[in-house]
């Protein structure tokens, strides 16, 4: 299914930008996500999104019609290259949910009540490793 980001006051465009991520359908125009944005940040894995079907087809997200019960945050690799593998291994292996957009960018979302996520993020901020941005 595809979000539209919305704009960016700091980075004007005249165009859109989308964000696919994948969802199972539970109800009729109800899907929950089984992905962690990149881009989108203001949804997590698990959240149900009310959807609707472009002239194209596409399922649209419209709204969230409930939350599951997890965070999500942006990661960025500054450096690029491998620089992300140990970093996202480390968090997959505390719980996160791992989306990898690109060597520089990637999305993950934990279990909200895992404490333990913002200090590793903290930590590896403030050690120069990533940067990282939440919701």
């Amino acid at each position: 299914m595809w979000f539209v980001l919305p704009p960016d006051p700091d980075m004007p465009r005249d165009y859109a930008v989308w964000e696919a991520l994948n969802a199972t359908q539970v109800e009729h125009d109800v899907y929950r996500l089984c992905a962690s944005p990149a881009l989108f940040a203001r949804v997590a894995f698990g959240d149900r999104v009310d959807v609707i079907r472009s002239g194209e087809g596409a399922l649209v997200v419209t709204s969230i019609a409930g939350r599951g019960g997890y965070t999500s945050a942006r990661l960025w690799f500054e450096d690029g290259g491998d620089t992300w593998r140990l970093p996202v291994e480390s968090l997959a292996q505390a719980g996160c949910v791992v989306d990898i957009y690109s060597e520089r960018l990637v999305g993950i979302s934990w279990p909200s009540a895992l404490d333990e996520i913002i200090p590793s993020l903290e930590r590896m901020e403030s050690e120069g490793v990533l940067i990282y941005a939440t919701a």
